[in-house]
């Protein structure tokens, strides 16, 4: 994980370049200043020069490298968008799609529908930071999510919002990263349907008090277990992956109630290795990954 001091001086920098980007934001989304995430589902394109960005995005894009572009069959609507590394000749450079829009809401989390592929040794990176004119209230480096694994169905994840402030928020950023320190050519994230999750708990049915999902033992042997705590009353499932992307193991909860419970997972039947799973309720979905060594 980066430092602190990096994606602080990161995101900063990328609000003071986008400082004009901010205001004809502002005053566009006036009438709707509390509104989702502007072109969240991007199905709006335009084209920029010899470059084709999502509206309100601005992105790695630089004729003839192009490392972001619409991509389809969407996960909704007809377009998601696709975020690739690339080759820049004399280095393997990540794709990146930035936004800065006003927000003054404190959101408890960012939902984000997706699929990835990824390289040896490689991972992509949603980050998310908020401010209040140029005080960080929610830091990058608690909402940096880093995904290390193919996932190679969309799948919809709630991503929490971690804060440090009690200042009311003025704007927002999000960073779409594919490639982290060591980017690799091949490694790209898809996504659509980004929103926000309402601040109201009641809302969220599934809470972890981490934000991810643990399971014990781990590694496991023949089972594994992952407490998860129920607001409310709610179907779960727990998915598992390989390391390829292919799921394993669909595995139903029906009709628990709320409170606190202990979901088995049968692991005597996958060989040795790392498998990447969710576990979703309710619309939420908060993933991990488990290691399996017996």
């Amino acid at each position: 994980m980066e430092t602190l001091s990096l994606w602080k001086q990161y995101t900063i920098g990328m609000k003071k370049k986008y400082q004009l980007t901010a205001s004809l934001l502002l005053l566009a989304c006036m009438v709707t200043l509390d509104a989702q995430i502007p072109n969240g589902g991007f199905e709006e394109w335009v084209q920029d020069g010899d470059d084709y960005n999502p509206v309100d995005w601005q992105t790695t894009n630089n004729a003839p490298f192009l490392n972001v572009s619409p991509y389809t069959p969407a996960y909704e609507g007809n377009f998601s968008m696709k975020v690739s590394t690339f080759d820049a000749g004399v280095m393997v450079v990540a794709g990146v799609a930035t936004m800065e829009f006003s927000y003054s809401k404190k959101p408890a989390a960012l939902n984000a529908c997706l699929k990835t592929t990824i390289m040896p040794g490689d991972r992509v990176l949603l980050i998310f930071s908020m401010f209040h004119k140029d005080s960080i209230i929610a830091l990058p480096t608690d909402c940096t999510f880093s995904i290390d694994s193919t996932i190679s169905d969309f799948s919809c994840f709630s991503f929490p919002i971690t804060y440090r402030a009690d200042l009311d928020p003025d704007s927002a950023i999000i960073i779409i990263m594919a490639g982290s320190a060591a980017p690799q050519v091949g490694t790209e994230i898809v996504v659509d349907a980004l929103s926000f999750q309402d601040s109201n708990p009641t809302s969220q049915a599934l809470f972890l008090e981490t934000g991810s999902v643990g399971n014990y033992p781990n590694p496991a042997g023949r089972n594994t277990f992952i407490p998860v705590n129920l607001l409310t009353d709610s179907d779960v499932e727990i998915l598992v992956w390989d390391s390829k992307g292919a799921l394993v193991q669909s595995i139903p909860y029906h009709s628990l109630r709320a409170g606190k419970h202990t979901l088995e997972v049968d692991t005597g039947g996958l060989p040795q290795g790392v498998y990447p799973y969710a576990v979703r309720a309710k619309g939420v979905t908060l993933h991990g990954k488990m290691i399996i060594n017996q």
